[in-house]
């Protein structure tokens, strides 16, 4: 039984997210909205695209059910948060499973985002953006999915975290976090890849 829908107000930072989806998946490509207060988020439904730019702090008002709110009314509540798109960028990849892993490598991954991904980023920025990579070990965290129903984000990014912490890293001190996905994984095996930006 779904929980009633309640009436609320709350206050964060816009985080737009685009979701890919893979070819032959009759699925359109989605923008989804979530207002990130730390390391908490709720989705944001709006009725139309809104106009704020990710990274804009704002409050909204609407109807809660679940972790999804549908927006009744937004407005800026302060200023925008950057990010910084030059420089030496560090990145912690965690890769982590509900089901099985796959047969990707810790090596590989470092390998994919700090030689071939840094490669791409040095030469379309002209050597002003580059990248470093850490890969965490194959790391067990709970199933969030709902039987592989859906694939919720940041309760993926916050058990991630966790996991992390747990074996020794500090995702906070990285200027990235990545996650990886075993291939084929029930619940997000429609997205080749999401990625959210704040600014």
């Amino acid at each position: 039984v779904g929980s009633a829908a309640a009436a609320s107000v709350r206050q964060g930072v816009l985080t737009v997210v685009h979701a890919d989806t893979k070819p032959g998946v009759a699925k359109p490509d989605e923008t989804l909205y979530y207002l990130r207060s730390g390391r908490t988020a709720i989705r944001l439904q709006f009725a139309n695209a809104p106009s704020f730019r990710p990274g804009q702090q704002i409050t909204v008002r609407g109807t809660l059910q679940g972790n999804d709110l549908a927006v009744q009314s937004a407005r800026v509540s302060g200023p925008a948060v950057g990010q910084t798109t030059t420089g030496a960028h560090s990145v912690l990849i965690m890769m982590i499973y509900w089901t099985t892993p796959d047969s990707m490598t810790p090596t590989q991954a470092v390998s994919q985002v700090g030689t071939t991904d840094n490669a791409w980023y040095l030469g379309t920025s002209y050597n002003q953006l580059s990248l470093s990579a850490t890969a965490t070990p194959w790391m067990a965290i709970p199933d969030s999915t709902q039987g592989g129903t859906t694939c919720n984000l940041y309760q993926i990014l916050a058990d991630s975290e966790a996991a992390a912490t747990a074996n020794g890293y500090s995702p906070s001190s990285y200027d990235h976090e990545m996650i990886y996905i075993p291939i084929g994984t029930p619940g997000c095996n429609v997205w080749p890849g999401q990625g959210w930006w704040n600014g």
